[in-house]
């Protein structure tokens, strides 16, 4: 005898009702109510019959989708990087037949109107990752908190949930080992935001990839107390062109003089790019230089064109989308998930 929609009901507890509308991938069927009937589903293998509709095969077809830049200045946003992976998450809920709903929350204090727990099925969530700024305790942070969540490009210090990133350490390894290649000995890394959760995974993985590779690396990041920022929300951009000046002019100033330099962003490159050039040196051919992102709106116009690592934020955003599907179907209970997604060397000129 054929399997019924009252048998995928008994067996998901529910009833015949929240099986239908779980098929048809309608709004108002908890995340633990869909898993339970694509677990029945599975297990008496269940096939509808064409009149009563397609099975909804993503759950996240007809849910709403919190997409939140948390305790980010509108300028932060607007960041080559940040809007690249926020599109890419976009337009990925849109393919699957979610409902978007933008929310800009810089005051983790303050909630905004659209802010509702019964009005969002789950989250997708940007936040800077410079200090603990996400460890206080705002009434839209706990609003948030216990809501399915991922968090695109990597989790923050006092995040939760589960989190979509580049593998920052690998990226970092992969910028070392290019200069390994290319016969590099002695090399510098500039970082002018020690206290950046994806810095220090990107300055890692390059001193460990130059230790296999035999680089001798001296680092150069701002002294006390300008390395001991205090952060506040919402977070802006912070221009640390005077810093990387200084931090370039001492790297320069070594003996041995480093061959190349490595930075752990395209925002640090440009800058270290242009004060090479008016110090008499040229990107590639006297000093190389190698960063991290890959953000041709920023670095278009370099000439010598830049070496960088692809992150590859697009690939970042469909991951968080379907790590977001994949909550929601497992219910909260699981533990939480960390996915990355692999670098690409983009080779120019400056190496």
């Amino acid at each position: 005898m054929p399997t019924t929609i009252r048998d995928v009901a008994k067996q998901a507890g529910v009833d015949v009702g929240t099986v239908s509308r779980a098929l048809r991938g309608q709004r108002h069927v908890s995340a633990e109510c869909l898993r339970r009937v694509t677990e029945a589903v599975r297990i008496l293998r269940y096939r509808p019959l064409r009149r009563r509709g397609p099975v909804a095969t993503n759950p996240l077809t007809g849910r709403t989708v919190g997409v939140v830049l948390l305790g980010m200045h509108h300028s932060l946003a607007a960041l080559p990087a940040v809007r690249t992976v926020i599109a890419a998450v976009e337009r990925e809920l849109t393919t699957a037949g979610a409902e978007v709903l933008h929310l800009d929350v810089p005051d983790v204090h303050t909630v905004p109107a659209a802010l509702r727990r019964d009005r969002l099925d789950g989250l997708v969530l940007k936040s800077a990752m410079q200090g603990e700024v996400l460890s206080t305790t705002g009434e839209a942070i706990n609003r948030l908190r216990g809501m399915p969540s991922v968090w695109a490009t990597g989790r923050p210090i006092g995040g939760w949930g589960d989190a979509a990133g580049a593998d920052d350490h690998g990226a970092g390894g992969l910028a070392a080992e290019h200069l390994a290649a290319r016969g590099h000995r002695h090399v510098a890394l500039l970082n002018p935001k020690p206290d950046h959760v994806l810095f220090m995974r990107r300055e890692d993985g390059f001193l460990s990839a130059a230790r296999r590779n035999g680089l001798t690396v001296a680092v150069h990041v701002p002294v006390a107390p300008v390395a001991r920022r205090i952060w506040r929300l919402p977070l802006r951009p912070v221009v640390f062109t005077q810093e990387v000046v200084a931090l370039l002019d001492a790297a320069m100033a070594a003996r041995p003089r480093p061959t190349a330099v490595f930075v752990p962003a395209d925002n640090i490159a440009v800058l270290v790019h242009k004060a090479l050039i008016q110090r008499g040196l040229q990107p590639g051919r006297d000093v190389a230089l190698v960063s991290c992102n890959h953000e041709p709106e920023l670095t278009a116009d370099l000439d010598p064109s830049l070496t960088t690592i692809d992150i590859r934020l697009d690939e970042i955003g469909r991951l968080a989308v379907e790590l977001l599907a994949r909550r929601l179907l497992v219910g909260p209970e699981r533990a939480t998930v960390d996915m990355t997604v692999g670098p690409r060397l983009v080779c120019g000129a400056t190496t």
